[in-house]
């Protein structure tokens, strides 16, 4: 069985955003079963507004030309939004800010990369590239 990797500060982490964006954005950000492959439903009342995965960087926002996600996640994530008719958001907290994309609006790119640090083979996977323009410094009520 694979190793989870999502760590207490990861929840944390999470925990923290979620409660800066439900401010921000007026909604609450639902975790969800691993089952779904990404991390929140973005619900007002009883109603889904969208699907948003957050990853933390631990660099600044230009430092890479490209964000990279997994393709399992990125295909899971559009497919969800797709199905109900809602945006799937990528959520990055670099170390300059808060930022986001709504995944409609990139045209991406496809490649095969991953982390290398954890001596884990799987961790080596097709993944997307955005590029960081893409990516929006969220503010409250936008």
């Amino acid at each position: 069985m694979r190793p989870l990797y999502e760590s207490s500060k990861d929840l944390s982490n999470e925990l923290r955003v979620s409660a800066h964006l439900k401010d921000c954005w007026n909604a609450e950000f639902v975790k969800l079963p691993m089952a779904y492959h990404v991390d929140w439903a973005v619900v007002r009342g009883t109603e889904i507004k969208a699907f948003a995965e957050f990853k933390r960087r631990q660099n600044p926002k230009d430092r890479y030309p490209t964000f990279m996600i997994s393709l399992n996640k990125w295909k899971n994530g559009r497919s969800l939004g797709n199905e109900i008719g809602v945006p799937f958001l990528i959520i990055v907290e670099w170390n300059d800010g808060l930022y986001y994309c709504d995944t409609k609006a990139v045209e991406p790119t496809y490649g095969f990369g991953g982390r290398t640090d954890r001596g884990d083979s799987q961790d080596q996977e097709p993944v997307v590239f955005i590029n960081t323009k893409a990516f929006y410094k969220v503010r409250k009520n936008a």
